[in-house]
């Protein structure tokens, strides 16, 4: 099924957990196409395509991907609905494994590279996913990507409770509400650039997930959904 062991593996990865869509292509462990855009609305209308593109520009049929890798939460409701359906409707479709990776440990796995170099002593990834509410999504690594706390939501006054103590760097796009309360803290860090999901690091992690003991994927959601019936409140 995967060719020759996971090195001729391929794998797609997608995410429309926030506001950029993004779609990414592995192929052999090296990655061969991507796609992203930014869209607050319209992740339904715009991921399919984007998906047909990277495989065309990857030379890959559908039939092809051995590994579908999605994220699943937490972000924004509709478009986490979006990414599951269509990443379970493709794995339907082809009989191929689909693997979920949550946002945070996709952000982690992007971010550690960059963070490990200049990290020292006791040192941690705190990840920050934005909410669009009061709150934000958290979750502490280690520098390897090893889980340090249990996913929460915490409004930015109550971040501290989860800085450790020695070094921090903080990562995700929802840092950037966390800078005017942890900015001046000694030991504390912000990675800098580009902090959207990059699905070619969640195709990454889905076949990692194939080759240990990944199971198929669940929604991470830390509240209910801003939504309910017509004629309820």
């Amino acid at each position: 099924m995967f060719r020759d062991g996971s090195f001729l593996m391929i794998v797609l990865g997608l995410d429309a957990s926030g506001e950029r869509c993004s779609v990414g292509l592995r192929c052999g462990g090296a990655t061969v196409a991507r796609r992203s855009r930014i869209l607050r609305y319209g992740h339904a209308e715009a991921l399919v395509p984007m998906i047909v593109e990277v495989l065309a520009e990857g030379a890959v049929d559908f039939a092809a991907v051995d590994v579908w890798a999605v994220t699943v939460g937490p972000g924004a409701f509709t478009g986490l609905r979006v990414g599951l359906a269509t990443a379970r409707g493709l794995a339907l479709a082809t009989g191929r494994p689909i693997f979920g990776v949550t946002t945070f440990e996709a952000v982690a796995a992007a971010r550690a590279e960059d963070v490990e170099p200049r990290a020292s002593s006791s040192r941690a990834l705190l990840v920050a996913i934005e909410s669009r509410r009061e709150d934000v999504f958290l979750q502490r690594f280690s520098i390897d990507g090893t889980p340090e706390t249990l996913p929460t939501a915490l409004p930015p006054a109550e971040v501290v409770s989860l800085l450790p103590l020695g070094e921090v760097w903080i990562a995700g796009d929802g840092a950037a509400r966390l800078r005017p309360i942890l900015a001046d803290r000694v030991g504390v860090h912000f990675c800098e650039g580009d902090q959207s999901i990059d699905a070619e690091v969640v195709a990454r992690i889905g076949a990692e997930r194939l080759l240990s003991t990944g199971a198929p994927p669940v929604p991470l959601y830390l509240r209910p959904p801003d939504v309910c019936l017509p004629g309820r409140k």
